[in-house]
């Protein structure tokens, strides 16, 4: 009740926390988002098993003859279509309150890293480490970003789902100001071998298109011969 009162002040910037005072702010923030985390994998497990039951009552209704069974079979698929559309207002609000929280560790992460004292006292790995198990990607996007790991980077970019097409300006923003070559090819090695599955599937075009424009450059064609 105490970190909820606080945080509203700390995030507009009206007051300042101790750095131990932040530090468990941040700790009860990604607890949190963990919890919020948790029922979220299980409202969308949930939401596969509803809709695979609407499918197998749906068939059964079209594959039935008599039609008192068809009658309960149609009833059976309004009441799974009902329970569907509840789970999905659930997992809606789940999804609206694990953004707000991520967004407020965020600021408050920033706020943190301004303050030259508390920026010493900082716990990248243990802060890695709760982004992580909160499953919080722009919050660990933002840590990787700091320490400068461009393969950890890629990695929470193909996490969020709302940031996942945003690698391809990454990436090519990078060779772009850094001009080496074989870190680039190295990230898009990553990039492909690893998660090919999200680059292709989530937008052929655009994938097509990235690869492309990789290809025309002479010193990448080692590189995409080793994809």
């Amino acid at each position: 009740m105490f970190f909820e009162f606080c945080a509203p002040y700390v995030v507009a910037g009206i007051c300042t926390m101790h750095p131990s005072l932040m530090a468990s702010l941040l700790t009860y923030y990604f607890n949190s988002a963990t919890v919020l985390s948790n029922k979220i994998q299980v409202a969308e497990d949930n939401l596969v098993n509803i809709r695979k039951r609407i499918e197998k009552e749906k068939s059964i209704a079209n594959n039935e003859k008599l039609l008192n069974v068809v009658r309960t079979s149609l009833n059976d698929v309004d009441q799974w279509v009902n329970e569907e559309r509840l789970v999905e207002q659930q997992l809606k609000q789940l999804d609206a309150d694990k953004q707000h929280i991520e967004g407020t560790l965020l600021i408050l992460l920033g706020r943190r890293i301004e303050d030259e004292n508390a920026r010493k006292t900082l716990n990248m790995k243990e802060l890695l480490q709760n982004s992580q198990n909160a499953k919080v990607h722009k919050v660990e996007l933002y840590l990787y970003k700091l320490i400068g790991d461009h393969e950890a980077i890629v990695n929470a970019y193909l996490n969020d789902p709302d940031m996942r097409l945003h690698v391809f300006d990454y990436l090519h923003n990078l060779y772009q100001d850094c001009c080496d070559a074989k870190a680039y090819a190295f990230l898009i090695c990553i990039c492909v071998l690893f998660h090919l599955y999200l680059l292709c599937s989530y937008d052929l075009n655009i994938s097509f298109f990235f690869f492309s424009c990789f290809a025309i450059s002479t010193q990448n064609k080692q590189t995409l011969h080793m994809l």
